[in-house]
């Protein structure tokens, strides 16, 4: 085998290499995020809950988070960490 062509395939091979951790740590990268729990707080009869008082807690990470329900009942609670999670809703 020649020299230039054992140059060609070593530098083939480091490219390649190259590639593959660069596409490994990218992977490693899409495991880790967020999410987020939204909805409607409503009575029986389907009418929104205005101001009422939302809790998320996370009892495995003792975390808490607190939010008032909006003019149509809305909530959102936003970049949550996966987990199990407890909601809670008070209102007068």
């Amino acid at each position: 085998m020649e020299w230039s062509s054992l140059k060609r395939q070593f530098i083939l091979s480091l490219v390649v290499s190259t590639t593959i951790c660069a596409l490994m740590v990218a992977g490693a990268w899409g495991q880790t995020g967020t999410t987020s729990v939204r909805g409607v707080v409503t009575d029986k009869s389907g009418a929104s809950i205005v101001a009422a008082k939302v809790t998320l807690t996370n009892p495995q990470q003792g975390s808490e988070r607190e939010t008032n329900t909006g003019s149509e009942g809305e909530y959102e609670f936003l970049s949550l960490q996966p987990g199990a999670y407890l909601l809670a809703i008070e209102a007068p």
